[in-house]
């Protein structure tokens, strides 16, 4: 990679970087903010944001605090009288790194402000907590269970819709391993 300066790096389509946008498919804004600290936003060749976060080094090789990734939806032009749906970008993910390694809690989401699903990492392995939730109503809980290592562990869970957080379903994973099913 080449050294981060202030300003603007074109990518090629085989990832590496180039100072001539001739043959670029996206382009990083750089913004040092200090010694160590360096700000990078990522955008596509039309100007849409595609992510931003922080790296600890000059050749943006250590991601190190809060990344946002975007997401852009697209309707097929023939479909565009039949569905309403928001084509403007959206925050598709967060995170965070530090050092490098992903950690922390990090969410998706569906649409604009809708959650798909959260998980845990701890020093790039997930490991901890994980829900999905329901299309439609934010918030909702549809599924959970714990990783441990990187491999399903414990009891996941699977909810209807009642508003006591009663599983409708459980499923037993030992290392990754389904043991058993079972239905309420």
């Amino acid at each position: 990679m080449a050294n981060a300066q202030a300003g603007k790096i074109y990518i090629l389509k085989n990832c590496k970087y180039s100072k001539d946008p001739k043959y670029a498919v996206a382009y990083d804004i750089v913004q040092k903010l200090g010694d160590s600290a360096f700000l990078v936003s990522g955008y596509n060749m039309r100007d849409t944001i595609l992510w931003k976060g922080s790296y600890k080094d000059s050749l943006l090789r250590i991601p190190h605090g809060k990344f946002i990734y975007y997401q852009k939806r697209t309707i097929d032009p023939r479909l565009q009288e039949v569905l309403h749906t928001d084509t403007n970008n959206f925050i598709c993910k967060i995170g965070f790194y530090a050092n490098g390694s992903k950690t922390g809690r990090w969410i998706e989401y569906e649409k604009r402000g809708l959650k798909k699903c959260t998980y845990e990492y701890k020093n790039n392995v997930l490991d901890g907590l994980y829900e999905q939730y329901d299309r439609n109503l934010n918030d909702y809980v549809i599924q959970d269970g714990h990783y441990v290592n990187n491999k399903k562990e414990g009891e996941w869970n699977f909810y209807g819709y009642d508003t006591l957080k009663t599983p409708v379903a459980s499923q037993l994973f030992k290392n990754d391993k389904f043991i058993k099913k079972s239905v309420t």
